[in-house]
């Protein structure tokens, strides 16, 4: 039996088109010819959002794989210039990619075996907007200087491991926005950083 994937589209419409307007009266070929331009047309577009979606995660992910790889330059080459981030550490925006890259550098140094896992647990789009969602961890090991800041904390060799969602969005060839989301508190506490209350 052949298959019909290796049928030509137009006559794969035609069949559909025929078969459904069987009991309405048969259409004019210049009806059903219309029919296919304009489902032709609507097949277009969707692939090439599709296409566009597809490009927008591989931003995403070339961020995280760089970040993974420390090639700064790969991690770079897929932020705009003035791309807005946002997380829990830093609730004020930045709004500049050196800015941005200053504060991936001071975690990563500070947790050097810190990985994204690839693959995702999820990672999914819907037109210009690009949502990941990663396990990630590191080992506290080396002095974490605090960006835009004199503050660095001591290493204390202890591990955190956790989920993080990174909700992005794409302009072009480049991801404009970030905003980084995870509970920092209990990224805290795995790492021996918040205080009990005496009780």
């Amino acid at each position: 039996m052949k298959n019909l994937y290796t049928l030509p589209l137009q006559a794969l419409i035609l069949v559909g088109l025929m078969s459904g307007s069987a009991m309405a009266g048969s259409p004019t070929v210049e009806e059903l010819q219309k029919k296919v331009e304009t489902l032709t047309t609507e097949l277009g577009k969707y692939k090439a959002e599709e296409a566009r979606v597809k490009y927008n995660l591989s931003l995403m992910t070339k961020a995280d794989v760089s970040m993974n790889a420390r090639n700064w330059e790969g991690f770079n080459s897929v932020h705009s210039d003035d791309v807005r981030v946002t997380s829990p550490d830093a609730p004020v925006p930045s709004k500049n990619r050196d800015v941005h890259l200053d504060a991936v550098k001071s975690f990563v140094n500070a947790f050097p075996d810190h990985k994204i896992e690839q693959p995702y647990v999820a990672l999914i789009g819907q037109g210009d907007y690009i949502c990941a969602v990663h396990q990630n961890g590191g080992t506290f090991t080396q002095p974490w200087h605090l960006p835009g800041t004199d503050i660095v904390i001591p290493p204390n060799g202890k591990k955190y491991s956790m989920k993080m969602v990174t909700i992005a969005k794409a302009k072009g060839d480049k991801l404009t926005e970030e905003m980084i989301i995870y509970d920092m508190s209990d990224m805290a506490k795995q790492l021996g950083l918040t205080t009990q209350a005496s009780k």
